[in-house]
């Protein structure tokens, strides 16, 4: 992008280790410290894997693990190519590369998929968030500052609820918000929303509409419902959402840590399994290789019926 955006120019002959990689021996997708360690022999850290990569200025530190990101690439890309060039795969990894990096520009069509991915939106709704980021990118441009750090998606979304009619119905609810009309009463039997009656219909208000999006949300990062509800009934207080919004940041950063301890165990898990995986491939291709391509049930060992093992005795 910085090439794109300086000089008006194409990247050019720039391969992607990952498909490299997965075109070579590896399972994909391999992270670049697999790779790395598969090819070179050499262990990247990860102290910083979930750090702050927006702050300014940059630790020594952080200096140091992004310049690990790049320090083995020629070693790791030797070993690569002559793999490649060895299994006739070379221009097969080219090609795939220019279309990965094909699609790391920017595309207004993919930032509305992740912006429409939580809740859908109408088209009248689409087409002011899509005006939104279309500017966030030209301001991201004009200050070269991250998109997400000019504009959160949230933000992108904030109009939706703004103006919106009533919900008249518990069908016209689930099918605007997308979810199913028992979850819809789930929430009102629980007291996290209280739509109004029309007779035999609810009516979903504005308030309920958000509190709905807001219940849908904290679900979806892993609040539990009693939490959602206190943050909920704290808007009531009328301090202007101060102590809702400091126990929400108190919880926020609790769920984050959660969420980033996970993401550790779920990064070692995959590596221990990437070097696995490496491991018996490596195995296999000396002893067994015409079982590298077969599925699972091809290869496991027949058992016999119990019949069969009457018959055999």
């Amino acid at each position: 992008d910085i090439l794109r955006r300086g000089a008006g120019l194409e990247p050019e002959s720039i391969l992607d280790t990952q498909v490299a990689a997965a075109l070579a021996w590896m399972p994909w997708p391999s992270s670049l410290g697999a790779v790395v360690e598969s090819s070179t022999g050499y262990r990247l850290g990860k102290a910083h894997t979930f750090t702050n990569w927006d702050a300014r200025p940059l630790t020594q530190a952080q200096l140091g693990y992004a310049a690990d990101d790049v320090r083995y690439l020629h070693l790791a890309w030797h070993v690569l190519s002559e793999r490649l060039g060895a299994l006739g795969r070379l221009a097969w990894a080219a090609t795939e590369s220019r279309e990965q990096l094909r699609g790391t520009g920017f595309e207004p069509d993919g930032q509305m998929r992740r912006i429409n991915r939580s809740e859908p939106l109408r088209p009248s709704q689409a087409a002011v968030a899509r005006a939104l980021v279309m500017l966030r990118y030209e301001l991201a441009r004009a200050h070269d500052l991250p998109a997400r750090v000019v504009m959160p998606d949230s933000v992108a979304r904030m109009h939706e609820a703004q103006g919106s009619e009533p919900l008249k119905s518990i069908a016209e609810a689930a099918e605007a918000l997308d979810v199913t009309q028992r979850t819809l009463r789930f929430y009102e039997d629980k007291g996290l929303i209280s739509p109004e009656r029309d007779g035999m219909n609810r009516v979903y208000s504005y308030k309920d509409r958000a509190r709905l999006q807001l219940i849908l949300r904290g679900k979806r990062v892993g609040l539990a419902l009693s939490e959602i509800g206190e943050i909920l009934d704290l808007y009531e207080l009328g301090d202007g959402c101060a102590t809702q919004n400091a126990i929400s940041l108190a919880k926020f950063r609790e769920r984050i840590r959660a969420l980033e301890s996970q993401r550790r165990d779920i990064d070692m898990a995959v590596d221990v399994l990437q070097e696995a995986c490496s491991r018996l491939e490596s195995q296999l291709k000396q002893t067994r290789p015409d079982l590298l391509e077969q599925p699972v049930e091809a290869i496991r060992p027949r058992r016999p019926r119990p019949g069969e093992m009457r018959r055999a005795g």
